[in-house]
Protein backbone atom coordinates (compact mmCIF):
# COMPACT_ATOMS: atom_id res chain seq x y z
CA UNK A 1 0.00 0.00 0.00
CA UNK A 2 2.13 2.82 -1.16
CA UNK A 3 1.07 6.49 0.42
CA UNK A 4 1.81 9.96 -0.40
CA UNK A 5 2.98 12.65 2.34
CA UNK A 6 1.16 15.63 2.42
CA UNK A 7 3.89 18.60 1.63
CA UNK A 8 2.51 20.90 3.23
CA UNK A 9 3.36 18.81 6.45
CA UNK A 10 6.80 17.38 5.49
CA UNK A 11 8.64 20.29 3.81
CA UNK A 12 10.54 21.51 6.91
CA UNK A 13 11.81 18.48 7.50
CA UNK A 14 12.79 16.72 4.51
CA UNK A 15 14.94 19.94 2.73
CA UNK A 16 16.74 20.48 6.34
CA UNK A 17 20.44 19.73 6.01
CA UNK A 18 22.13 17.31 8.23
CA UNK A 19 24.37 20.59 8.98
CA UNK A 20 21.47 21.87 10.61
CA UNK A 21 22.38 23.06 14.61
CA UNK A 22 21.96 20.58 17.11
CA UNK A 23 21.73 23.45 20.16
CA UNK A 24 18.89 25.17 17.73
CA UNK A 25 16.74 21.84 17.87
CA UNK A 26 17.62 20.93 21.59
CA UNK A 27 15.07 24.09 21.89
CA UNK A 28 11.89 21.79 21.27
CA UNK A 29 9.73 20.64 23.77
CA UNK A 30 6.43 18.19 23.34
CA UNK A 31 4.59 17.98 20.53
CA UNK A 32 1.49 20.52 20.68
CA UNK A 33 -0.88 18.28 20.81
CA UNK A 34 0.56 16.69 24.04
CA UNK A 35 1.02 19.62 26.40
CA UNK A 36 -2.50 19.39 27.70
CA UNK A 37 -1.66 15.80 28.71
CA UNK A 38 1.84 15.28 29.71
CA UNK A 39 3.23 14.09 32.62
CA UNK A 40 7.12 14.13 32.00
CA UNK A 41 9.14 16.32 29.21
CA UNK A 42 9.47 14.88 25.89
CA UNK A 43 13.22 14.39 24.15
CA UNK A 44 13.76 17.55 21.83
CA UNK A 45 14.38 15.93 18.68
CA UNK A 46 11.43 14.60 17.04
CA UNK A 47 11.00 12.69 13.91
CA UNK A 48 7.62 12.32 12.33
CA UNK A 49 6.94 9.44 10.28
CA UNK A 50 3.88 8.86 7.61
CA UNK A 51 2.53 5.05 8.41
CA UNK A 52 0.19 4.80 5.37
CA UNK A 53 -1.76 1.67 6.67
CA UNK A 54 0.30 -0.13 9.82
CA UNK A 55 -1.30 1.98 12.03
CA UNK A 56 -4.63 1.38 10.69
CA UNK A 57 -4.36 -2.27 10.89
CA UNK A 58 -3.12 -2.39 14.52
CA UNK A 59 -5.63 -0.42 15.62
CA UNK A 60 -7.95 -3.33 17.01
CA UNK A 61 -4.90 -5.03 18.55
CA UNK A 62 -5.39 -3.31 22.25
CA UNK A 63 -2.66 -2.59 24.35
CA UNK A 64 0.21 -3.68 22.79
CA UNK A 65 -0.64 -1.16 19.44
CA UNK A 66 1.93 1.17 21.21
CA UNK A 67 4.62 -1.52 21.96
CA UNK A 68 4.31 -3.11 18.77
CA UNK A 69 4.50 0.60 16.55
CA UNK A 70 7.84 1.23 18.76
CA UNK A 71 9.01 -2.26 18.18
CA UNK A 72 8.76 -2.09 14.34
CA UNK A 73 10.66 1.54 14.39
CA UNK A 74 13.29 0.50 16.10
CA UNK A 75 13.77 -2.59 14.03
CA UNK A 76 13.21 -0.57 10.72
CA UNK A 77 16.13 2.33 11.97
CA UNK A 78 18.22 -0.59 12.87
CA UNK A 79 18.92 0.61 16.69
CA UNK A 80 19.40 -1.42 19.68
CA UNK A 81 17.65 -1.42 22.37
CA UNK A 82 20.01 0.34 24.57
CA UNK A 83 20.00 3.01 21.81
CA UNK A 84 16.24 4.26 21.99
CA UNK A 85 15.84 4.11 25.74
CA UNK A 86 15.03 7.70 26.07
CA UNK A 87 12.96 7.69 22.74
CA UNK A 88 9.45 8.47 22.82
CA UNK A 89 7.29 6.94 20.17
CA UNK A 90 3.42 8.13 20.31
CA UNK A 91 1.38 6.63 17.75
CA UNK A 92 -1.42 8.90 16.29
CA UNK A 93 -4.01 7.20 14.77
CA UNK A 94 -6.56 9.57 13.50
CA UNK A 95 -3.90 11.14 11.61
CA UNK A 96 -2.41 7.54 10.90
CA UNK A 97 1.41 8.88 11.32
CA UNK A 98 3.28 8.50 14.75
CA UNK A 99 5.71 11.13 16.14
CA UNK A 100 8.87 9.46 17.65
CA UNK A 101 11.14 12.45 19.87
CA UNK A 102 14.47 11.72 20.31
CA UNK A 103 17.43 13.53 22.19
CA UNK A 104 19.98 11.74 20.31
CA UNK A 105 21.43 13.13 16.79
CA UNK A 106 22.26 10.26 15.63
CA UNK A 107 19.07 8.41 16.28
CA UNK A 108 17.09 11.22 14.66
CA UNK A 109 19.07 10.37 11.50
CA UNK A 110 18.31 7.13 11.40
CA UNK A 111 14.82 7.66 11.87
CA UNK A 112 14.69 10.01 8.89
CA UNK A 113 15.89 7.63 6.51
CA UNK A 114 13.23 4.48 7.52
CA UNK A 115 11.21 4.10 3.95
CA UNK A 116 9.41 0.73 4.89
CA UNK A 117 8.16 -1.10 7.78
CA UNK A 118 7.61 -4.82 7.98
CA UNK A 119 4.45 -6.27 9.61
CA UNK A 120 4.54 -9.90 9.70
CA UNK A 121 5.22 -10.66 6.39
CA UNK A 122 3.89 -7.76 5.26
CA UNK A 123 5.81 -4.29 4.43
CA UNK A 124 4.44 -0.88 4.25
CA UNK A 125 6.00 2.17 2.72
CA UNK A 126 6.29 5.02 5.11
CA UNK A 127 7.71 8.48 4.79
CA UNK A 128 9.92 9.85 7.34
CA UNK A 129 10.75 13.74 7.72
CA UNK A 130 11.79 15.55 10.61
CA UNK A 131 9.29 18.14 11.94
CA UNK A 132 9.78 21.89 12.53
CA UNK A 133 10.97 22.94 16.41
CA UNK A 134 8.35 24.49 18.56
CA UNK A 135 10.83 27.87 18.38
CA UNK A 136 10.03 28.53 14.82
CA UNK A 137 7.24 30.24 12.78
CA UNK A 138 6.27 30.17 9.06
CA UNK A 139 5.78 32.59 6.56
CA UNK A 140 4.65 32.74 2.84
CA UNK A 141 5.45 34.37 -0.15
CA UNK A 142 3.58 34.77 -3.67
CA UNK A 143 4.39 35.38 -6.89
CA UNK A 144 7.74 33.30 -7.16
CA UNK A 145 8.35 31.44 -11.03
CA UNK A 146 7.17 28.01 -10.91
CA UNK A 147 10.43 26.93 -13.38
CA UNK A 148 12.44 27.67 -10.35
CA UNK A 149 14.43 24.43 -8.46
CA UNK A 150 14.33 23.95 -5.17
CA UNK A 151 18.03 24.48 -4.47
CA UNK A 152 18.04 27.56 -6.60
CA UNK A 153 15.47 28.50 -4.38
CA UNK A 154 16.86 27.70 -0.96
CA UNK A 155 20.00 29.90 -2.44
CA UNK A 156 17.84 32.35 -3.23
CA UNK A 157 16.09 33.05 -0.24
CA UNK A 158 18.60 31.46 2.39
CA UNK A 159 21.52 33.85 3.10
CA UNK A 160 22.99 36.11 5.56
CA UNK A 161 20.64 39.01 4.47
CA UNK A 162 17.79 36.97 5.70
CA UNK A 163 18.98 35.93 8.97
CA UNK A 164 16.12 34.28 10.47
CA UNK A 165 15.35 31.94 7.37
CA UNK A 166 16.18 28.41 7.87
CA UNK A 167 14.23 26.47 5.05
CA UNK A 168 11.86 27.07 1.89
CA UNK A 169 9.87 24.58 0.16
CA UNK A 170 7.30 25.60 -2.54
CA UNK A 171 3.61 24.35 -2.34
CA UNK A 172 2.87 21.84 -4.91
CA UNK A 173 3.50 23.33 -8.50
CA UNK A 174 1.84 26.67 -7.43
CA UNK A 175 4.12 30.09 -7.45
CA UNK A 176 3.57 30.26 -3.37
CA UNK A 177 6.87 29.32 -1.32
CA UNK A 178 6.62 28.87 2.77
CA UNK A 179 9.59 29.84 4.52
CA UNK A 180 10.79 28.42 7.98
CA UNK A 181 12.22 31.39 10.15
CA UNK A 182 13.72 31.00 13.43
CA UNK A 183 11.98 32.30 16.51
CA UNK A 184 8.12 33.54 16.81
CA UNK A 185 8.15 36.41 14.37
CA UNK A 186 7.65 36.23 11.15
CA UNK A 187 9.44 39.79 9.19
CA UNK A 188 7.34 41.71 6.92
CA UNK A 189 9.40 41.47 3.85
CA UNK A 190 11.85 38.86 2.80
CA UNK A 191 14.89 39.03 0.22
CA UNK A 192 14.04 36.87 -2.78
CA UNK A 193 17.55 37.13 -4.87
CA UNK A 194 17.32 41.11 -5.12
CA UNK A 195 14.10 41.78 -5.26
CA UNK A 196 12.32 42.61 -1.47
CA UNK A 197 9.11 40.89 -1.63
CA UNK A 198 6.01 40.84 1.41
CA UNK A 199 5.76 37.87 3.35
CA UNK A 200 2.73 37.27 5.55
CA UNK A 201 2.01 34.59 8.36
CA UNK A 202 1.54 31.23 7.09
CA UNK A 203 -2.06 29.55 8.04
CA UNK A 204 -2.79 25.77 7.98
CA UNK A 205 -5.92 25.01 6.66
CA UNK A 206 -7.86 22.59 8.32
CA UNK A 207 -7.79 18.94 7.37
CA UNK A 208 -11.38 17.66 6.10
CA UNK A 209 -11.14 13.44 5.00
CA UNK A 210 -13.92 13.34 1.72
CA UNK A 211 -13.80 9.38 3.25
CA UNK A 212 -15.98 9.37 6.74
CA UNK A 213 -16.40 13.45 7.03
CA UNK A 214 -14.23 13.32 9.93
CA UNK A 215 -11.86 16.71 10.77
CA UNK A 216 -7.99 16.33 11.73
CA UNK A 217 -6.84 14.02 8.35
CA UNK A 218 -6.92 13.57 5.19
CA UNK A 219 -8.63 11.14 2.94
CA UNK A 220 -5.52 9.58 2.15
CA UNK A 221 -4.85 7.93 5.82
CA UNK A 222 -8.41 7.52 6.98
CA UNK A 223 -8.49 5.24 9.36
CA UNK A 224 -12.06 4.31 8.71
CA UNK A 225 -12.36 3.85 4.56
CA UNK A 226 -15.02 1.65 4.36
CA UNK A 227 -17.33 4.25 6.21
CA UNK A 228 -18.96 6.37 3.67
CA UNK A 229 -20.81 9.50 4.59
CA UNK A 230 -22.44 12.61 2.11
CA UNK A 231 -19.67 14.89 2.04
CA UNK A 232 -22.85 17.81 1.59
CA UNK A 233 -24.47 17.29 4.99
CA UNK A 234 -22.68 14.39 6.82
CA UNK A 235 -25.65 11.48 6.62
CA UNK A 236 -23.94 7.92 6.64
CA UNK A 237 -24.24 5.51 3.72
CA UNK A 238 -26.81 8.04 2.05
CA UNK A 239 -28.22 6.43 -1.03
CA UNK A 240 -27.92 7.40 -4.93
CA UNK A 241 -30.63 9.65 -4.80
CA UNK A 242 -29.60 11.44 -1.86
CA UNK A 243 -30.55 15.25 -2.11
CA UNK A 244 -29.54 17.31 1.18
CA UNK A 245 -28.43 20.69 1.95
CA UNK A 246 -24.79 21.00 2.41
CA UNK A 247 -23.64 22.20 5.69
CA UNK A 248 -20.05 23.32 7.41
CA UNK A 249 -19.32 21.59 10.42
CA UNK A 250 -16.56 24.77 10.85
CA UNK A 251 -19.03 27.73 11.05
CA UNK A 252 -22.01 26.39 10.22
CA UNK A 253 -22.78 27.79 6.82
CA UNK A 254 -24.71 26.26 3.50
CA UNK A 255 -21.45 25.48 1.98
CA UNK A 256 -19.33 22.70 1.88
CA UNK A 257 -17.06 22.04 5.22
CA UNK A 258 -13.73 24.26 4.86
CA UNK A 259 -14.90 25.80 1.26
CA UNK A 260 -12.88 28.01 0.05
CA UNK A 261 -15.55 30.75 1.04
CA UNK A 262 -15.43 29.41 4.47
CA UNK A 263 -13.83 32.14 6.54
CA UNK A 264 -13.05 29.45 9.52
CA UNK A 265 -11.18 26.97 7.55
CA UNK A 266 -7.65 28.34 8.47
CA UNK A 267 -6.76 27.72 11.73
CA UNK A 268 -5.17 30.26 14.23
CA UNK A 269 -1.51 30.00 14.76
CA UNK A 270 0.49 29.30 17.41
CA UNK A 271 2.08 32.28 17.88
CA UNK A 272 -1.11 33.98 17.76
CA UNK A 273 -2.41 32.30 20.43
CA UNK A 274 0.69 32.79 22.30
CA UNK A 275 0.78 36.60 21.51
CA UNK A 276 -2.60 36.84 22.43
CA UNK A 277 -2.06 34.99 26.07
CA UNK A 278 0.69 37.15 26.59
CA UNK A 279 -1.17 40.12 26.32
CA UNK A 280 -3.85 39.01 28.32
CA UNK A 281 -1.52 38.19 31.40
CA UNK A 282 0.20 41.35 30.70
CA UNK A 283 -2.90 43.45 31.11
CA UNK A 284 -4.05 41.40 34.35
CA UNK A 285 -0.47 42.30 35.96
CA UNK A 286 -0.60 45.72 35.09
CA UNK A 287 -4.31 45.95 36.23
CA UNK A 288 -3.43 44.60 39.55
CA UNK A 289 -0.08 47.05 39.70
CA UNK A 290 -1.77 50.11 39.23
CA UNK A 291 -5.03 49.37 41.47
CA UNK A 292 -2.14 49.06 44.16
CA UNK A 293 -0.52 51.93 43.31
CA UNK A 294 -3.98 53.79 43.81
CA UNK A 295 -3.75 53.27 47.34
CA UNK A 296 -2.28 56.22 49.35
CA UNK A 297 -1.66 54.50 51.98
CA UNK A 298 2.20 53.83 52.73
CA UNK A 299 1.84 53.07 56.83
CA UNK A 300 -0.48 50.11 56.83
CA UNK A 301 0.17 49.31 60.32
CA UNK A 302 -1.00 53.28 61.17
CA UNK A 303 -3.20 54.93 63.43
CA UNK A 304 -7.30 54.21 62.78
CA UNK A 305 -8.76 57.68 62.80
CA UNK A 306 -10.62 57.94 66.21
CA UNK A 307 -14.62 57.93 66.00
CA UNK A 308 -16.55 60.33 67.40
CA UNK A 309 -19.09 58.98 70.32
CA UNK A 310 -22.59 57.97 68.39
CA UNK A 311 -26.16 57.84 69.43
CA UNK A 312 -26.50 54.39 71.37
CA UNK A 313 -23.20 53.58 70.41
CA UNK A 314 -19.36 53.18 71.86
CA UNK A 315 -15.98 55.25 71.09
CA UNK A 316 -13.30 52.99 69.38
CA UNK A 317 -9.99 53.62 71.44
CA UNK A 318 -7.33 55.46 69.94
CA UNK A 319 -3.91 52.65 68.72
CA UNK A 320 -0.60 53.63 68.58
CA UNK A 321 1.24 53.48 65.61
CA UNK A 322 3.12 50.05 64.39
CA UNK A 323 6.65 50.05 63.40
CA UNK A 324 5.34 47.27 60.60
CA UNK A 325 6.38 48.05 57.30
CA UNK A 326 5.68 46.98 53.93
CA UNK A 327 8.99 44.80 52.50
CA UNK A 328 10.10 46.19 48.98
CA UNK A 329 8.77 44.29 45.70
CA UNK A 330 10.40 45.34 42.94
CA UNK A 331 9.43 43.72 39.78
CA UNK A 332 8.54 40.08 41.15
CA UNK A 333 5.68 38.83 40.34
CA UNK A 334 4.48 35.46 40.78
CA UNK A 335 5.23 32.77 37.88
CA UNK A 336 2.14 32.12 35.48
CA UNK A 337 2.87 28.40 36.49
CA UNK A 338 2.89 28.46 40.05
CA UNK A 339 -1.08 30.92 39.65
CA UNK A 340 -2.29 27.51 37.56
CA UNK A 341 -1.19 25.13 40.13
CA UNK A 342 -2.07 26.89 42.99
CA UNK A 343 1.16 26.33 44.64
CA UNK A 344 1.57 28.93 47.59
CA UNK A 345 4.86 30.62 47.60
CA UNK A 346 7.12 31.45 50.73
CA UNK A 347 7.38 34.82 52.12
CA UNK A 348 10.72 36.30 52.09
CA UNK A 349 11.13 39.15 54.75
CA UNK A 350 8.47 41.79 55.56
CA UNK A 351 5.67 40.39 58.03
CA UNK A 352 4.52 37.09 58.55
CA UNK A 353 1.34 35.90 56.93
CA UNK A 354 -0.28 35.38 61.06
CA UNK A 355 0.27 39.25 61.34
CA UNK A 356 -1.61 39.93 58.30
CA UNK A 357 -3.84 37.60 59.32
CA UNK A 358 -4.53 39.19 62.75
CA UNK A 359 -4.69 42.62 61.40
CA UNK A 360 -7.16 42.30 58.73
CA UNK A 361 -8.92 40.35 61.66
CA UNK A 362 -9.33 42.77 63.97
CA UNK A 363 -10.53 45.51 61.46
CA UNK A 364 -13.03 43.02 60.42
CA UNK A 365 -14.13 43.27 64.07
CA UNK A 366 -14.42 46.85 63.87
CA UNK A 367 -15.78 47.14 60.76
CA UNK A 368 -18.58 44.99 61.88
CA UNK A 369 -19.27 46.83 65.37
CA UNK A 370 -19.56 50.14 63.21
CA UNK A 371 -21.57 48.51 61.03
CA UNK A 372 -24.23 47.50 63.96
CA UNK A 373 -23.67 50.56 65.40
CA UNK A 374 -25.13 52.27 61.89
CA UNK A 375 -28.03 49.99 62.28
CA UNK A 376 -28.95 51.31 65.65
CA UNK A 377 -28.72 54.96 64.37
CA UNK A 378 -30.82 54.61 61.64
CA UNK A 379 -33.64 52.26 63.62
CA UNK A 380 -33.64 55.26 66.26
CA UNK A 381 -34.12 57.89 63.43
CA UNK A 382 -37.03 56.07 62.61
CA UNK A 383 -38.22 55.83 65.43
CA UNK A 384 -37.89 59.62 65.74
CA UNK A 385 -39.61 60.46 62.67
CA UNK A 386 -42.25 57.90 63.48
CA UNK A 387 -43.30 59.57 66.86
CA UNK A 388 -43.22 62.95 65.60
CA UNK A 389 -45.81 62.53 62.83
CA UNK A 390 -48.24 60.78 65.48
CA UNK A 391 -47.83 63.77 68.07
CA UNK A 392 -47.72 66.66 65.24
CA UNK A 393 -51.72 67.76 64.53
CA UNK A 394 -52.78 67.97 61.64
CA UNK A 395 -53.51 71.78 60.76
CA UNK A 396 -56.98 72.75 60.61
CA UNK A 397 -58.24 76.56 59.90
CA UNK A 398 -62.28 76.00 61.36
CA UNK A 399 -63.22 75.51 64.91
CA UNK A 400 -66.21 74.09 65.71
CA UNK A 401 -69.13 76.20 66.47
CA UNK A 402 -70.06 74.80 70.04
CA UNK A 403 -66.24 73.98 71.32
CA UNK A 404 -66.32 78.46 69.98
CA UNK A 405 -69.11 79.29 72.01
CA UNK A 406 -67.69 76.62 74.85
CA UNK A 407 -64.50 79.30 74.37
CA UNK A 408 -66.09 82.59 74.28
CA UNK A 409 -68.21 82.26 77.63
CA UNK A 410 -65.28 80.86 79.49
CA UNK A 411 -63.44 83.54 78.46
CA UNK A 412 -66.17 86.28 78.70
CA UNK A 413 -65.56 89.63 81.18
CA UNK A 414 -68.40 91.54 81.86
CA UNK A 415 -68.24 95.23 81.14
CA UNK A 416 -70.17 98.19 82.12
CA UNK A 417 -72.49 99.91 79.52
CA UNK A 418 -74.14 103.33 79.41
CA UNK A 419 -77.77 103.71 78.29
CA UNK A 420 -78.31 104.51 75.10
CA UNK A 421 -74.44 104.31 73.97
CA UNK A 422 -73.53 101.25 71.93
CA UNK A 423 -71.39 99.23 73.63
CA UNK A 424 -67.86 98.85 72.60
CA UNK A 425 -67.09 95.70 70.91
CA UNK A 426 -65.21 93.08 72.93
CA UNK A 427 -61.82 91.98 72.20
CA UNK A 428 -61.05 88.16 72.42
CA UNK A 429 -58.51 87.07 74.15
CA UNK A 430 -55.17 85.70 72.69
CA UNK A 431 -54.45 81.87 73.18
CA UNK A 432 -51.14 80.82 75.10
CA UNK A 433 -48.78 79.42 72.97
CA UNK A 434 -48.11 76.03 73.17
CA UNK A 435 -44.71 76.31 74.71
CA UNK A 436 -44.52 72.60 75.05
CA UNK A 437 -45.06 71.51 71.46
CA UNK A 438 -42.80 74.11 70.09
CA UNK A 439 -39.92 72.98 72.75
CA UNK A 440 -40.44 69.46 71.45
CA UNK A 441 -40.01 70.07 67.83
CA UNK A 442 -36.86 71.81 68.64
CA UNK A 443 -35.27 69.02 70.77
CA UNK A 444 -35.76 66.37 67.86
CA UNK A 445 -34.58 68.65 65.50
CA UNK A 446 -31.57 69.05 67.54
CA UNK A 447 -31.38 65.23 67.60
CA UNK A 448 -32.17 64.43 63.91
CA UNK A 449 -28.73 66.78 63.37
CA UNK A 450 -26.81 64.96 65.94
CA UNK A 451 -27.03 61.92 64.37
CA UNK A 452 -26.98 63.14 60.92
CA UNK A 453 -23.63 64.09 62.28
CA UNK A 454 -22.59 60.81 63.57
CA UNK A 455 -23.57 58.92 60.98
CA UNK A 456 -21.71 61.22 58.80
CA UNK A 457 -18.51 60.58 61.17
CA UNK A 458 -19.13 56.32 60.82
CA UNK A 459 -19.10 56.48 57.20
CA UNK A 460 -16.13 57.97 56.94
CA UNK A 461 -14.67 55.71 59.53
CA UNK A 462 -15.88 52.63 57.44
CA UNK A 463 -14.55 54.37 54.39
CA UNK A 464 -10.92 54.45 55.90
CA UNK A 465 -10.89 51.07 57.39
CA UNK A 466 -12.10 50.01 53.84
CA UNK A 467 -9.08 50.90 52.08
CA UNK A 468 -6.91 50.27 54.58
CA UNK A 469 -7.94 46.62 54.46
CA UNK A 470 -7.76 46.33 50.92
CA UNK A 471 -4.05 47.83 51.49
CA UNK A 472 -3.32 45.40 53.22
CA UNK A 473 -4.86 42.72 50.91
CA UNK A 474 -2.30 44.09 48.31
CA UNK A 475 0.46 44.32 50.23
CA UNK A 476 -0.18 40.24 51.02
CA UNK A 477 -0.27 39.62 47.36
CA UNK A 478 2.64 41.34 46.61
CA UNK A 479 4.49 39.49 49.44
CA UNK A 480 3.43 36.39 47.94
CA UNK A 481 4.64 37.02 44.51
CA UNK A 482 8.11 38.56 45.48
CA UNK A 483 8.65 35.32 47.38
CA UNK A 484 7.72 33.46 44.55
CA UNK A 485 10.84 33.83 42.72
CA UNK A 486 13.21 33.55 45.40
CA UNK A 487 14.45 31.03 48.03
CA UNK A 488 12.73 31.46 51.54
CA UNK A 489 15.31 32.79 54.37
CA UNK A 490 15.34 31.88 57.74
CA UNK A 491 13.87 35.39 59.46
CA UNK A 492 14.26 35.78 63.45
CA UNK A 493 10.99 36.18 64.77
CA UNK A 494 10.43 39.21 67.32
CA UNK A 495 8.16 39.73 70.00
CA UNK A 496 6.56 43.22 69.62
CA UNK A 497 4.54 43.98 72.64
CA UNK A 498 1.51 47.41 72.22
CA UNK A 499 -0.31 48.31 74.68
CA UNK A 500 -3.73 49.70 73.81
CA UNK A 501 -6.32 51.53 75.69
CA UNK A 502 -9.96 50.72 75.09
CA UNK A 503 -11.61 53.15 77.55
CA UNK A 504 -10.43 52.42 80.85
CA UNK A 505 -9.45 49.17 80.36
CA UNK A 506 -5.50 48.13 79.28
CA UNK A 507 -4.78 45.61 76.77
CA UNK A 508 -1.79 44.21 75.40
CA UNK A 509 -0.93 42.80 71.83
CA UNK A 510 1.58 40.65 70.65
CA UNK A 511 2.69 40.63 67.03
CA UNK A 512 5.14 38.43 65.54
CA UNK A 513 7.90 39.48 62.77
CA UNK A 514 10.71 40.24 61.60
CA UNK A 515 12.70 42.58 63.47
CA UNK A 516 13.23 45.57 60.77
CA UNK A 517 15.16 47.86 62.59
CA UNK A 518 12.07 49.01 64.72
CA UNK A 519 12.18 49.13 67.91
CA UNK A 520 10.48 46.04 70.02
Amino acid sequence: MQGQIDIKDAWETLRIPLSFPVQRALKQQAPVWFRGTQQFQMPSLKRALGLHGPVSRIKNVGGRSQNMCSTWCTVAAALSEEEVTEDVVCPNMMQNIAVISTPVERNARAYSKITAITLGTASFDVSAYRAAPDDTCKGIIRGVDADIGQEQLYLLIVHPRNQTALQVIRIKNSTTVIILFDGLKVPNYVICGNSLVRCTLYRRQTDVCYACGKLGHRADVCPHPEEAVCRRCGMSSPSEDHVCTPECKLCGGPHLTADKTCKHRFQLPYIVRRRRRERRMQYTMEFAEQDADDMNFTDVGGDFSSLPVAAGGRATAERPSSSWRPPDQGNQHQTWASKIKGSQPQVKGGTNPEQHSDIYAQMQRENSNLRAIVEQLKAEIADLRKSQHVSSPSPSNTVPCTEAASDANHDEVPMDVQPGAKPTKRRALEQPANNEDRDFKTQVKDTLNDIKNALRAVVESIAVLDSRVTKIEADQVKALQSAAATPAQVIPKVRIVQKVATGSVSQERAFEGPNNGGTP
